[in-house]
């Protein structure tokens, strides 16, 4: 999303989409406010707007065409229609207006000050941006949070961290995303993102679970896919005689040449990953 004129504000194809689901009295609040938004090189009044939409905007999820949600998944890879209310998205189109002149710092200024709620919208929004490469450390604050879903609002279908999270970032975000229980077939791109770096990391994980007498999660091994490794190679051995029949699955399916079957390893990955975390094992 551009930082448009604030007078044309509502022209832009996504904000033009989202002022039509609003009703006529939410419409006017956020016209008004926002022109106020983009005038403002402080964020004062950007801070203050974000903070006030709960007040103004109702929390409930827009019905959507089948065109709409086409539009939506183009500007927003992996949109899904469940994850976002009107709220959400109103904040989306009074972030896009903060002054480009300090727009870091002023967003950095918000998240000090926002609840949790807000800080689960900031960063599903983070993707809509012009230049979001740009807000990477404040991304990264998302993966350092301890709170369950301010960490998943980045973390899970979120095209932002695929896209623009450095290597180290990423690797971070998928570890602790499995320290933390979190379905890992949610992460947007992770099979086609994943490295051996992160295997090994992964590999040292699962040595440790077992070394404690504990399982894991059959999901983690999607991250051995691909990679060659001794080291690697002993630890699927060791996991093909596991008493869970989701992790032995799991292991077949690393271990399956698959030259010209990328999309159905990658669809497998995802019924194994729901399967699991709709009857955790763990």
């Amino acid at each position: 999303m551009s930082n448009t004129n604030p007078k044309t504000a509502a022209e832009h194809p996504f904000q033009k989409l989202v002022f039509s689901k609003l009703s006529q009295e939410e419409s006017l609040w956020l016209k008004e406010n926002i022109s106020l938004v983009g005038k403002d090189a402080s964020g004062s009044k950007f801070i203050r707007t974000y903070s006030l939409v709960f007040r103004f905007i109702c929390e409930e999820i827009p019905e959507w065409t089948d065109e709409e949600i086409l539009f939506l998944k183009e500007q927003y890879p992996g949109f899904s229609k469940n994850k976002f209310t009107k709220q959400t998205l109103c904040r989306a189109v009074v972030m896009s207006e903060v002054s480009k002149e300090n727009r870091k710092l002023i967003l950095k200024r918000l998240l000090e000050s926002c609840s949790l709620r807000e800080q689960e919208d900031f960063f599903k929004n983070l993707y809509f941006l012009e230049a979001p490469v740009e807000l990477q450390s404040l991304a990264e604050e998302g993966i350092r949070t301890n709170v369950e879903n301010v960490f998943d609002a980045i973390a899970l279908n979120n095209p932002y961290p695929t896209k623009f999270l450095s290597e180290g970032a990423w690797n971070q975000m998928v570890l602790k995303a499995i320290f933390m229980g979190r379905p890992l077939y949610k992460i947007y791109d992770l099979v086609e993102r994943h490295s051996l770096k992160l295997a090994l990391i992964a590999n040292d994980y699962i040595k440790e679970r077992w070394a404690a007498d504990r399982e894991v999660s059959p999901e983690i091994w999607q991250l051995f896919s691909d990679y060659k490794n001794t080291d690697l190679e002993m630890s699927l051995k060791k996991a093909k005689t596991s008493k869970s029949e989701l992790e032995r699955r799991a292991v077949e399916l690393v271990l399956r040449e698959t030259p010209s079957g990328k999309a159905s390893k990658t669809r497998a990955w995802l019924e194994l990953g729901i399967e699991f975390n709709e009857n955790k094992q763990i």
